[in-house]
């Protein structure tokens, strides 16, 4: 597996990479097909700087998995912010889950926190376009050098809906 970028981006995309294999080794997931890089035809949000029109762009995922129901890309981010993962979200509608892959102390001003006695912390809050349904993310423990959590994006992190109020995950 050839990796761009610092030791870091290689660890995590290792650990997700490991992960997927441990998950279709013992049937977790039934994954017909699996590949790295996998290159996705975007469409016209992006203007061209010569032509002034709408064009089609490339992306990639860094992972892409097909199982029998279901397509599922990964994009692995070694300093996430709200922009480029709102960027990257555009792949999204090729697949039918998207995953980000983020340290596990990402974006903490918007992770959801247990109450602690005494203290009152006004969370801050995600646009409405995080609530998305089949968005998840899993949280790479670096230190540890394990996934910590896979969960969808509204379960981990605080998420403001349409109407102004905070998103919730119920577990089914």
């Amino acid at each position: 597996m050839i990796v761009t970028g610092n030791a870091t981006t290689a660890l995590m995309h290792l650990l997700v990479w490991t992960e997927l294999q441990r998950m279709r080794v013992n049937g977790v997931w039934p994954i017909r097909r699996m590949t790295q890089e996998q290159t996705v035809l975007l469409d016209g949000g992006h203007l061209s700087h010569r032509t002034h029109t709408h064009s089609d762009r490339e992306g990639k995922f860094d992972f892409y998995v097909e199982t029998q129901k279901k397509t599922v890309g990964f994009e692995v981010l070694t300093r996430p912010t709200k922009g480029k993962i709102l960027k990257k979200m555009a792949y999204g509608k090729e697949v039918d889950d998207f995953v980000f892959i983020l340290p596990e102390d990402a974006l903490m001003p918007y992770q959801k926190t247990l109450p602690i006695h005494g203290w009152k912390v006004r969370p801050k809050y995600l646009p409405p376009e995080f609530a998305q349904k089949g968005l998840f993310v899993w949280l790479v423990d670096l230190e540890g050098r394990r996934i910590a959590a896979k969960k969808p994006f509204t379960a981990i992190y605080n998420v403001t809906v349409g109407n102004g109020h905070a998103a919730s995950h119920k577990k089914r």
